[in-house]
């Protein structure tokens, strides 16, 4: 591997990474986790204190600068565990949500955890529409509220069901 390759990071003392995320703290390569929500994670202690860093946003600030202020780090593929630094880069929060409604992996519609209706649900509702249920009906039917009901049906969620 080049030198160029591997960079210091500049607040972690004696910490190198690699272009592809491998990272070494005083000449041994540490090992990642896998974090709660998916990203990869890697824990430091110094002083008796640990602190937890996000692999994206260390080579991210290794090889192109700190992170600029109203951005967050952006995963071009959508692929969370990807952390090349090719595949990498600094954007909003609207570019980032663009993103992942892109590669299909935004938690909106059913995919949200807190959803209360499945795609399925979904196309019922319109279809049971189409054949003049009423809102009211339909509210009782699947036990969600009428309002719910009427943004299914004038396209205000569940946009890609």
């Amino acid at each position: 591997m080049e030198m160029e390759d591997i960079k210091l990071i500049d607040f972690l003392p004696n910490t190198h990474i690699s272009r592809d995320g491998r990272i070494w703290r005083n000449g041994r390569e540490k090992k990642f986790t896998v974090g709660p929500i998916g990203y990869e994670v890697v824990s430091f202690s110094t002083n008796n204190k640990t602190k937890t860093y996000y692999k994206h946003r260390l080579v991210l600030h290794a090889f192109v600068g700190e992170c600029p202020l109203g951005c967050e780090a952006l995963h071009i593929n959508g692929n969370r565990l990807d952390n090349r630094l090719e595949n990498l880069r600094w954007g909003t929060r609207k570019e980032n949500v663009a993103d992942a409604i892109k590669h299909g992996t935004a938690t909106i519609g059913s995919k949200n955890g807190a959803a209360k209706l499945t795609d399925e649900m979904i196309k019922t509702i319109r279809q049971s529409r189409l054949i003049n249920d009423s809102v009211d009906k339909l509210s009782n039917q699947f036990q969600v509220s009428v309002t719910t009901i009427r943004r299914v049906l004038n396209g205000l969620t569940y946009k890609g069901v």
